[in-house]
């Protein structure tokens, strides 16, 4: 069989794995930051040219990536909000990821070694390094995810760009040619990171990469200063790219109010969270352990000695690595490699709850697989040196370690797609990683809010605050569940200790005043409405229950004020409607009652309890 053949078979039956393995959670539910990112996104519901101009001018969730949000308005386009559509784009594109750190990996093989193109090993090899790639659980969330397609959407192009870079710096007519930046291959390497870049800004170290391959491969023991600045010449577009993309990063995450200002996180501390995360990373790929959606910040102590310990090991690596070099290269670039693709997400720019995420190895562990094939390959050259009877014997031992690896690989890889189900797994899985993990709780709780689970919820949110006594929005959590139970008395007093926390906290105000209307207190519900009108006199919410508290009080005329003024923001809001009909009928204005209880008739199905409310008020309306 020719090369091409077993290159196509070797891809197909990659792609179909990977493809495979994922596709269990084709039915799963949207979660976490999916709600924001698609589910109430109004701005992904058409392709329109103001939907369009959005998906290239907003920096919602922290991150520049208008290519990401064109994808979604695609999926809305053919899928709505039906969640199969969305991470079926997701499975795709890691199936054709994995096919594409299989040809990278070939090729990089190839230049490393010098081998001949015609090479069976070396598609085994490379075979051998994405197939695990693919099928390890640190992708899942990377995956299963629907609000990371970023990252496999950004791998996609940042792939097909190595792997353009590669054929142009390192084909013999290419490097003849005296003009390089007119040359297909460079410009099509140089498109690719530019799309990368608009997927997801977390490749802008890649031109530093690009030169250390160049070292590696062209030079790889003493590199003259005239061979590093030749190197760096044919990056400038790459280099100008990379810094404007940095600065819009930083400025997305700014905008986003998830960056950790330096007096919370000191310049020691991020240097040893830089080091435990490196570590890690590595550990967690070499023995995938208690993988976690969140892995929390908190209030980390930085000075604990287990991360003394992850500092000190990072400079024994790199010092071993650079000792070694002249007899073994490999390792110091492979370090440097990894290093220089992770560290934009080591902690050093922290944005976000998390001290490490499994997302952050979706890219930056690709150079892992690379030294995983090429240690593959080296043992397979060694293994057909020998004799027959030995070299049946060395490759079947290297082929069952592999299918012992690889099914370990997929039985872990299934069980972490399992959490990703609903919320409740999810963050349900997180707290048994971590009980401490007072966020997880605090998600759990709200999921299970929506899910009217209103015991299960206080079960969390009291948990919460054994962790932390002064979180005012698990206080406020907490009032909320016991408010739909009819514990007022003990909503109140959940809100009144929240604002002793969080003065002045709108959604406590709000939920403060709620309690004290269904308890009565109908003026002290009217004081903390009108104190969330004062600073914001178009919340809808505030003016619908202070519209309330005027219709309980017998006000009907500033009742219909504020329920018109409602109704006119939001004409969607059909309580406001329903309510203002009650406020004209006590006045005596049957007529304008009428046309609103019809108005509710009209926009409600016949099985809603207001419906069935307005429907028996114009029964006894005597009304032509």
């Amino acid at each position: 069989m020719k090369t091409k053949s077993i290159t196509l078979l070797s891809s197909t039956i990659l792609f179909c794995l990977a493809f495979f393995i994922f596709k269990s959670s084709l039915g799963y539910d949207f979660v976490w930051d999916d709600r924001e990112i698609i589910v109430n996104n109004e701005h992904i519901r058409s392709f329109s040219f103001n939907s369009m101009l959005w998906a290239f001018t907003n920096t919602l969730g922290g991150h520049y990536q208008p290519l990401t949000w064109l994808s979604f308005i695609m999926n809305y386009h053919v899928w709505g909000l039906e969640s199969y559509g969305y991470r079926l784009t997701n499975i795709l594109l890691h199936s054709i990821n994995a096919v594409l750190l299989m040809l990278v990996i070939y090729s990089a093989l190839r230049l490393f070694n010098k081998l001949s193109s015609n090479n069976l090993n070396l598609i085994i090899s490379s075979l051998v390094g994405a197939s695990i790639f693919s099928l390890h659980p640190l992708r899942v969330e990377s995956v299963v995810w629907v609000t990371e397609r970023r990252d496999v959407f950004s791998a996609l192009f940042l792939l097909i760009s190595f792997l353009a870079y590669l054929h142009f710096r390192f084909h013999k007519e290419v490097l003849a040619s005296s003009n390089i930046f007119k040359k297909k291959l460079y410009i099509i390497s140089f498109c690719s990171f530019f799309l990368s870049l608009l997927c997801k800004a977390w490749a802008i170290t890649f031109p530093v990469v690009l030169v250390l391959v160049d070292i590696a491969i062209l030079n790889s023991t003493k590199p003259t200063v005239a061979f590093m600045m030749n190197s760096i010449k044919t990056k400038i577009p790459f280099i100008i790219i990379s810094f404007l993309f940095a600065l819009i990063g930083v400025f997305a995450a700014n905008t986003s109010g998830a960056m950790v200002s330096w007096e919370k996180l000191t310049l020691v501390d991020r240097i040893l969270q830089a080091s435990y995360g490196f570590n890690m990373y590595l550990l967690n790929t070499l023995y995938p352990s208690n993988l976690s959606p969140l892995y929390l910040l908190g209030k980390t102590n930085f000075y604990d000695i287990k991360f003394y310990a992850h500092f000190f090991v990072f400079i024994f690596v790199f010092v071993t690595a650079f000792l070694i070099r002249k007899k073994y290269h490999w390792p110091l670039y492979f370090l440097l490699i990894y290093l220089v693709i992770i560290f934009p997400v080591l902690g050093f720019s922290q944005s976000g709850p998390q001290i490490m995420a499994d997302r952050y190895a979706y890219i930056a562990l690709m150079p892992f697989y690379f030294v995983l094939s090429y240690m593959t390959l080296k043992g397979l050259r060694i293994s057909f040196k020998q004799e027959k009877n030995k070299k049946i014997m060395l490759l079947f031992s290297m082929l069952l370690v592999y299918v012992i690896i690889l099914c370990a690989l997929v039985n872990s890889t299934k069980r972490q797609i399992l959490i990703w189900e609903n919320e409740e797994t999810l963050w349900s899985h997180a707290i048994n990683v971590d009980k401490s993990n007072y966020r997880a709780l605090s998600n759990r709780a709200d999921y299970r809010m929506k899910k009217k689970w209103y015991n299960k919820a206080i079960e969390d949110y009291s948990s919460v605050l054994q962790l932390d006594e002064n979180n005012a929005y698990a206080l406020n959590g907490r009032a909320s569940a016991r408010i739909y139970l009819g514990d007022l008395n003990g909503a109140i007093e959940d809100l009144n200790s929240a604002l002793l926390k969080a003065p002045n906290n709108i959604e406590v105000l709000l939920n403060r005043g709620v309690a004290n209307n269904n308890l009565g207190n109908v003026d002290m519900a009217k004081n903390d409405f009108q104190a969330i009108i004062k600073d914001y006199p178009e919340h809808e919410k505030a003016n619908y229950y202070l519209g309330i508290s005027y219709f309980s009080l017998n006000e009907f005329n500033m009742a219909i004020k504020l329920l018109t003024k409602v109704n006119l923001a939001n004409p969607g809001h059909i309580d406001s409607i329903y309510y203002r009909g009650l406020s004209h009928l006590n006045i005596g204005n049957q007529p304008q009652a009428k046309k609103d209880f019809e108005y509710v008739l009209l926009k409600l199905h016949n099985d809603a309890i207001l419906y069935k409310n307005a429907e028996q008020q114009l029964k006894l309306l005597n009304v032509p």
